[in-house]
């Protein structure tokens, strides 16, 4: 209850963290380092805690004291919230963690340690670990499966196999994610890192970004500090503090309501004054995703630069016709959020775990269709993500599923729909009101011709 009650303190206290997973191979039977995240790094098997001969759970990770506090308070606000759900055990590892203080590691615990960053940068090594145990703590939890990541890009699988973990997806949408977002809580950073496959089950970890709407604060304050990544929506950059400091300017300068273009322009300013081409995860879109997907055009494109420019500041644009108010010059911000993008953002992410499909050889068999299946992926990437069809409204659901369980369908799609990722700039228009009197005007005009003509 207390957690509850202050949840908006919670999450604006911890929003800092962010994980990157650079998974090892290699197991061991002691608890080894196999990975690292934002503030801690994670043992496989277990450790053990202090005054108990058993490691319980299957993996540990370990935290400098200042930080588990952040990790703990996040997973026990979040299990509040998903408790709620029918069977949140099926669409969440969230059950069965346990915190307390590590017992001594022995050699086998300290395999890889100096690997972990997260203790190295605070002078924690493999020697002298023992002696600084009073300044860490673990959590003990479940080992969920192999993440999604994993899956599409180490393996190679039959359309049978496909089809458990397309349809274990689609059950995480339907029963996880959606009742999920209806509660106010969104993840933030769903990906195919983030999604864990085991026993017919595909389920949701780590929080770290995570946010909740609550009656008093309906967009989450973490949201302000989410960059542009390659699974959030383009517009989350419309929510942080750069964007409001720019547009406000913006508006207070212009004397009367602007078209779709002039906005998009507008944002293509701000898109290269803010760096954006050096972000990590656009460099990600344009040398790794956007490659993958036109090779299976038969169109050429000059420049994806130039291309993935245009697709933001459409995207963007879109949005900000819609929803600005530029009687009162004001973004409603608040307004687009409860319309679309709270309906949207993590149904995005969850779209963009099957990027992976297009890169890797997953999906190829015996079968003359491997490429088939990979475009009806890259459709449906497009479809939702990489074209503003979506920007301004949310996703048709059952549209999504539908789409989700034809992928092995060679007869769904024959061609990739390109043209798609480069917006019309005929086809949006500016409701403003001289637009719409000169519309009646040329109407009463071409009618008076008519009339004229007879």
């Amino acid at each position: 209850l207390y957690i509850k009650n202050n949840i908006n303190y919670i999450y604006r206290y911890l929003m800092n963290k962010k994980y990157k997973s650079k998974k090892k191979k290699r197991f061991h039977i002691g608890g080894e380092v196999i990975d690292h995240g934002g503030f801690g790094c994670i043992f496989k098997p277990s450790l053990r805690c202090i005054n108990s001969d058993n490691r319980s759970g299957d993996i540990s990770k370990m935290f400098l004291n200042k930080y588990i506090t952040q990790e703990w308070a996040i997973i026990n606000a979040v299990k509040e919230i998903v408790m709620n759900i029918p069977n949140y055990e099926n669409y969440f590892l969230i059950n069965d963690f346990e915190m307390c203080q590590p017992a001594e590691l022995d050699d086998n615990d300290k395999i890889n340690i100096d690997n972990c960053k997260n203790l190295i940068k605070y002078q924690i090594n493999k020697e002298n670990i023992n002696s600084k145990l009073n300044e860490v703590k673990i959590i003990n939890m479940p080992f969920g499966g192999k993440n999604i990541y994993k899956i599409f890009k180490e393996e190679n699988h039959t359309q049978i196999g496909f089809s458990n973990i397309n349809n274990a997806l689609i059950n995480l949408l339907i029963n996880g994610i959606k009742p999920m977002n209806k509660l106010g809580l969104y993840h933030f950073d769903i990906k195919d890192e983030n999604i864990v496959f085991k026993d017919g089950f595909t389920k949701l970890i780590d929080w770290g970004h995570s946010g909740i709407s609550t009656p008093t604060n309906s967009i989450p304050t973490n949201i302000t500090r989410l960059a542009l990544s390659y699974n959030l929506p383009f517009s989350v950059t419309l929510f942080t503090n750069e964007f409001n400091k720019f547009y406000t300017s913006y508006l207070s300068s212009i004397k009367s309501p602007k078209s779709f273009n002039q906005l998009k322009s507008i944002m293509e300013q701000y898109y290269y004054m803010r760096s954006m081409p050096e972000y990590g995860h656009i460099r990600d879109i344009r040398k790794i995703y956007l490659p993958h997907i036109l090779k299976l055009s038969i169109k050429n494109v000059k420049s994806i630069d130039n291309l993935i420019l245009d697709l933001i500041s459409s995207y963007c644009a879109k949005v900000l016709i819609k929803y600005t108010d530029f009687t009162n010059k004001i973004f409603n911000k608040e307004r687009y959020f409860k319309e679309v993008f709270s309906h949207n953002v993590d149904v995005y992410g969850f779209i963009m775990t099957y990027i992976y499909l297009i890169i890797t050889d997953y999906l190829k068999d015996e079968t003359p269709y491997f490429n088939l299946y990979k475009i009806n992926v890259a459709n449906i990437i497009i479809k939702y993500c990489y074209s503003d069809f979506y920007a301004d409204k949310p996703f048709d659901i059952d549209n999504l599923i539908f789409d989700l369980k034809n992928i092995m369908n060679v007869n769904y799609k024959e061609k990739l729909h390109i043209e798609l990722i480069i917006p019309s700039k005929t086809k949006h228009t500016t409701k403003t009101k001289s637009t719409l009197q000169k519309r009646k005007k040329k109407k009463k005009t071409t009618n008076k011709r008519k009339t004229i003509k007879k």
